[in-house]
C-alpha cells in the first residue's frame, strides 16, 4: 500500500483523501476525476458479469433468491469502483462493508436448502445478520482494516469448505465452475499481497515499463481475479441449489461466461 501523506498543493477533484486506505496506484495519474484508473475501471470485471447473471435470472424466470447473490456481488463492484475513484471514507465503507454483505449471501446461497427455509431458515438468516451489524458498526467505530480483512476472510473460508463438500456430490462440469473459481480467487488474493508488500518496487518498474505499466497493476488483476472467481462460484451455488430441489440443469455460454442455458423438473425425481 502506498502513504498516505499527500503534498499541501496537490488538487484533489473529490476533496482531500479520506479513506485509510491508499493502493500502490499513483493517484490521479491518468484522469483528473478519477484517484485510480486501473484500480477504477477493472471492476467492470465484477460489474458485468454481474448483470449478465441478472439478465439470464430473468430470461429463465429463477426466483428472486437466485438473484440476489448477483446483486449482492454488483453492491461490491459498484462500491469499489466509488472508493477507487474518489479515496474517501465513505466510499470505502460502501466497498468493504459490501463484501461482508455480500459472503452472507453467499454463505446462506450454499448452506443446504433443509436449512434455509422455516425456522431453520430464519435462524440462519438472523446469524448472518448480527455478524453483518456487528462487523458493520465495530469497523465504522475502529477503523481497523485488519479486523475487517479478518472478519471477511473467516467467512470466505467457510464459503470454501462449505462449496468443498457440496461439490464432492456435483458432476464433473459443476464441480470444474468450484475450482476455477477457488483458483482464480486464491491468485487474485496472492496478487493483491504483492501489490501490497512490493508497492515501492512496483513503482519503480511500472515507470521502466512505460505503456506496459498496467500490466502490473496488481490491485486490478485482484478486481477481476475476484470478479471471474465470484461469478463462477454464485453460478456453481445456483446449480447446487437447483440440484437439491430436483431440477436438471443445463450449462451454457455467452461471451465465454457460463450461465444457466436452461431448468427443468426432473420426472424420475419428481414421480
Amino acid at each position: 500500500m502506498a502513504s498516505l501523506d499527500f503534498e499541501q498543493n496537490e488538487f484533489f477533484f473529490w476533496g482531500r483523501p479520506t479513506s485509510t486506505l491508499d493502493w500502490c496506484e499513483e493517484n490521479y495519474a491518468l484522469l483528473p476525476f478519477i484517484a485510480e484508473f486501473w484500480n477504477t475501471i477493472s471492476n467492470l470485471a465484477i460489474v458485468v458479469p454481474c448483470l449478465i447473471g441478472l439478465y439470464n435470472c430473468h430470461r429463465l424466470k429463477l426466483g428472486w433468491h437466485f438473484a440476489v447473490p448477483f446483486l449482492g456481488l454488483l453492491g461490491v463492484g459498484i462500491g469499489s469502483w466509488l472508493f477507487h475513484m474518489t479515496l474517501l471514507w465513505h466510499y470505502q465503507l460502501v466497498d468493504e462493508l459490501s463484501m461482508i454483505y455480500a459472503s452472507c449471501i453467499f454463505v446462506f446461497g450454499i448452506v443446504d436448502s433443509r436449512y434455509t427455509t422455516g425456522i431453520h431458515g430464519i435462524t440462519l438468516a438472523s446469524v448472518l445478520s448480527a455478524y453483518a451489524v456487528f462487523v458493520t458498526l465495530y469497523y465504522i467505530y475502529s477503523k481497523n482494516v485488519i479486523f475487517h480483512q479478518t472478519a471477511y476472510g473467516v467467512q470466505v473460508a467457510g464459503i470454501i469448505l462449505l462449496s468443498y463438500l457440496k461439490s464432492r456430490k456435483a458432476p464433473s462440469r459443476v464441480r470444474a465452475l468450484f475450482y476455477i473459481a477457488v483458483g482464480a480467487y486464491i491468485t487474485a488474493f496472492a496478487l493483491w499481497n504483492v501489490d501490497n508488500q512490493l508497492c515501492g518496487q512496483l513503482q519503480l518498474l511500472r515507470a521502466y515499463l512505460g505503456i506496459f505499466a498496467p500490466i502490473i497493476e496488481l490491485h486490478a488483476w485482484w478486481h477481476i481475479g475476484v470478479g471471474i472467481g465470484s461469478y463462477l462460484y454464485i453460478i456453481f451455488s445456483i446449480v447446487i441449489r437447483l440440484q437439491e430441489l430436483n431440477h436438471e440443469v443445463a450449462l451454457a455460454t455467452i461471451g465465454g461466461l457460463p450461465i444457466i442455458g436452461k431448468y427443468s423438473k426432473s420426472a424420475e425425481k419428481s414421480s
